[in-house]
């Protein structure tokens, strides 16, 4: 079944009200486009949409909470939207709850070009090129609500179907549901298609928010530009928007490496991210890993500060500069031998690794791990991690530091 060819930008979650932040420190020199940088990743993406002359564009998720950020997002989501308007380009919209197309006591005029979808149920409405029919969006604003007969029908419709702000249902036995794309959101730390069951000819799609904001969100993020064939084909190009990027490197390095030659290796990696990365500011976390079986060298934390200072210093300024936030040191696994050894070492790595090994759902506590009197009291608040990533991370992060200060010098080196 053919259709007419159009192309349109999928944006979601731009979260204006949320600075990026995940920094101990914050350089002068780029305090304030941290604080701006969604505002700066929307304009970008507005942009990208009239310089490829996109049809419309879709906008699903949070885009900013008027009772955080005050009026300066609504007014700034205002003129970037009338910059679509001047194309004539029109922008359909499955506002959140909180979202400042809702507040009637903001001083907005909302452009023409804008179509919200309403909260109570899934309106349909029909983009026309020259008269004809070219894609029809489906849409409902408020919080994501499941699909429901009475908002749409079953049969299998001649033009080409969007779905935005809705939670994608379970098909029918024998049928599937009149959409034939869905614009996904709210997987802010997922800026790739999210990994829903497949159903024959849908398509699924989360393109991200167009800024991260945290080393929780690593790597690029923006927008995608959607084209639809005539032959109802979909491609998908993902278009960088971020104007703050977050980055995480590991490096393997050899246990032998003398100072020289350990930062020859880190500095070669940051040269590498910064020509990987011309276009934005580039906040990296080098995390550093002993490819042997022992564990990093003890000189290497002596190392640590006095390296990080001279890459800040080096590839901290300039336009585009590269910020390392952070050098640290990987806790490997311990060493096998090390768990049968006698003594307290011994005794103190098999009682973590008994913790390490059991059931994550168990708590670790100042009990589990055999605590008692005056200690078990001072530790206790601290040591009641019941999510299984911190309960791992802790254990093996005190295992390493335990045999740093209980082992012989041949151990840690």
């Amino acid at each position: 079944m053919s259709t007419e060819a159009f192309q349109f930008l999928q944006l979601a979650d731009l979260r204006l009200e949320l600075p990026c932040g995940g920094l101990s420190e914050v350089p002068d020199a780029f305090r304030d486009t941290l604080l701006d940088a969604p505002f700066r990743a929307f304009e970008r993406a507005i942009e990208l949409g009239i310089e490829q002359q996109v049809d419309f564009v879709v906008l699903s998720g949070q885009t900013c909470d008027v009772l955080r950020s005050g009026p300066r997002a609504a007014l700034f989501l205002e003129q970037q939207l009338q910059r679509l308007t001047d194309k004539n380009i029109p922008l359909y919209w499955a506002a959140s709850p909180r979202d400042p197309v809702w507040d009637e006591g903001l001083d907005v005029a909302w452009p023409k070009n804008v179509r919200v979808f309403p909260r109570t149920h899934a309106e349909t409405v029909m983009f026309e090129r020259h008269g004809v029919p070219v894609a029809r969006l489906v849409g409902r604003s408020g919080e994501a609500s499941a699909w429901h007969l009475n908002d749409h029908v079953i049969t299998e419709s001649p033009v080409f179907t969007i779905g935005l702000g809705l939670v994608p249902p379970a098909q029918p036995d024998g049928k599937r549901w009149d959409v034939d794309y869905w614009c996904l959101h709210g997987g802010a730390t997922a800026n790739k298609a999210q990994p829903l069951p497949e159903v024959q000819d849908v398509w699924f799609h989360d393109c991200g928010t167009p800024q991260g904001r945290n080393f929780n969100e690593t790597g690029i993020y923006g927008c995608s530009l959607v084209t639809i064939t005539d032959e109802r084909k979909v491609r998908i190009r993902e278009c960088a928007a971020d104007q703050i990027r977050y980055l995480e490197e590991n490096i393997s390095l050899p246990h032998h490496l003398e100072r020289k030659g350990f930062e020859a290796a880190i500095r070669k990696r940051a040269e590498s991210v910064h020509e990987q990365n011309p276009t934005v500011i580039s906040l990296v976390r080098f995390t550093i890993d002993c490819d042997g079986e022992r564990l990093p060298p003890l000189v290497w934390e002596q190392w640590l500060p006095e390296i990080t200072a001279q890459l800040r210093r080096d590839f901290g300024g300039g336009t585009n500069p590269l910020w390392t936030t952070e050098l640290r040191l990987l806790p490997n696994a311990i060493p096998p031998a090390l768990l049968d050894g006698e003594g307290l070492l011994g005794d103190f790595l098999r009682s973590l690794n008994a913790q390490y090994e059991a059931n994550n759902e168990q708590r670790l506590s100042a009990e589990t791990l055999g605590l008692t009197g005056p200690v078990a009291v001072s530790l206790g608040a601290y040591l009641d991690w019941n999510q299984p990533t911190i309960r791992q991370q802790t254990l093996q992060e005190a295992a390493w530091l335990g045999t740093r200060l209980l082992g012989t010098e041949e151990v840690v080196g």
